[in-house]
């Protein structure tokens, strides 16, 4: 199975800790990041500075399991693919490697939310949609991916 969306990133002093390696709470910071973006490739006008009207996604579940340390600078590319995609939630599968290391690996399911409801809700077809195909690990045109 091939990744739909590989996001770079490097790591910053502030995601060291005492010890000189990235904090096991930022490595899910470093999924954060490639879930927006990736998110931003297949969602219209996807902001997450404004909040959402209407329909959205919450995160209910991140799971990581920590391989190898990551260090000061350097650059880690953090791969995601949609999987399980369901009537109104789906899995994202993380993989974040520096210099061909394996650092982490994990996964966060997603569920669809009314927000003016305040309850989950079905998924949008056009959004199944568009996680179907990527789930075939098409790359998108500003990411790139790996088998």
């Amino acid at each position: 199975m091939s990744w739909a969306y590989v996001h770079a990133d490097r790591v910053r002093f502030g995601d060291l800790d005492p010890m000189g390696h990235v904090n096991n709470v930022d490595f899910l910071r470093f999924f954060e990041s490639a879930r927006i973006a990736f998110h931003r490739t297949i969602v219209d006008n996807h902001d997450v500075s404004r909040p959402p009207a209407g329909f959205g996604v919450v995160v209910a579940e991140v799971h990581a399991v920590y391989r190898a340390p990551a260090f000061y600078d350097e650059e880690l590319l953090t791969a995601v693919r949609p999987v399980d995609i369901a009537r109104s939630s789906y899995k994202l599968e993380f993989e974040t490697r520096g210099d061909d290391r394996l650092l982490v690996e994990g996964h966060a399911v997603l569920v669809g939310y009314s927000y003016e409801r305040r309850e989950s809700v079905p998924l949008p077809d056009e959004l199944r949609a568009k996680l179907a195909q990527a789930a075939k690990g098409r790359p998108q045109a500003d990411g790139g991916a790996w088998a």
